[in-house]
């Protein structure tokens, strides 16, 4: 396993050596947010580290869970600890729909997936089905625009409950406060999204497009994937890991016009002939 240390604002260090971060999908950066981390403090030294039971603990959670009900638009919400506990809340035979997904119309019983969208995308960063009639069940892993590694499922009927870490819930507390209000914070990472995606076209590179503040690009085969992305890493950029034939670099909130020039300017560098035989080897934007 490769150690990622976060540094300060939007670098890491990777490798042994500091790098501009642009594999990281915070998009908001609220796992970093000082009120965030606060929150999470103040939690656990009110209630330790194990899974608290006390009465007063089980009613913050309950609270939280009810505020997020109502900022969604439905009855019941209940946060869980991992995304694979969330997920085994939901009946087996619910049909599940992916928020990013083209028409995410429902059609009877269904579980929408916010998890990419949550944070990012809908009235004010609340998903793409908050407020929307229709869902039986919202699940959403929170580790992508929600800053936290909790998972929640909303529902139309009553939800088993969980306890989770008082760090967790301090986070939660802070985070529901905040990201609703972050409408600035989003208008902008599109922003530099869509100035960034036209800086990879001027230079032949064609990125497929995507609901969300990030630039991927596809190749023919993996290994014109990982040229790519390990010439980035020698200037210093880190991109996110190559998945297949796939290689993705994700806008975030810390980053900062000169970081975002840093990168154009890098893929300005790169030789013509390294770029050509790269571009070589990219699918046909649809």
């Amino acid at each position: 396993m490769e150690i990622i240390v976060p540094l300060d604002g939007p670098y890491v260090q990777y490798r042994g050596k500091k790098v501009l971060d642009f594999a990281s999908h915070d998009f908001l950066g609220l796992a970093h947010h000082p009120e965030v981390k606060k929150s999470a403090i103040r939690y656990t030294l009110k209630f330790g580290t194990g899974l608290p039971s006390s009465p007063l603990f089980l009613e913050s959670q309950a609270q939280l869970e009810e505020k997020l009900a109502h900022l969604l638009g439905i009855p019941h919400a209940s946060f869980y600890p991992s995304a694979e506990v969330a997920r085994s809340i939901i009946p087996e035979k619910t049909t599940w729909i992916d928020a990013l997904g083209k028409n995410i119309a429902p059609k009877g019983s269904v579980c929408i997936d916010e998890s990419w969208t949550f944070g990012v995308l809908g009235e004010r960063g609340l998903g793409r089905s908050a407020k929307q009639k229709g869902y039986d069940f919202i699940f959403a892993s929170m580790t992508q625009g929600g800053g936290c590694s909790a998972s929640f499922v909303a529902s139309t009927q009553p939800l088993p409950k969980m306890p989770i870490s008082a760090s967790m819930l301090g986070a939660l507390d802070a985070i529901l406060l905040t990201l609703p209000d972050m409408d600035q914070e989003r208008e902008l990472i599109f922003k530099h999204a869509s100035w960034l995606s036209k800086e990879f076209v001027s230079q032949g590179l064609k990125p497929h497009p995507s609901l969300l503040p990030m630039i991927n690009l596809r190749f023919k085969n993996p290994e014109d994937a990982h040229t790519l992305w390990k010439m980035f890493l020698d200037a210093d950029i880190l991109l996110g890991r190559p998945s297949e034939k796939e290689l993705s670099l994700t806008i975030n909130a810390q980053h900062t016009p000169d970081d975002l020039d840093q990168l154009g300017t890098t893929l300005r560098r790169f030789s013509t002939a390294d770029l050509a035989a790269v571009m070589q080897s990219l699918t046909p934007t649809p």
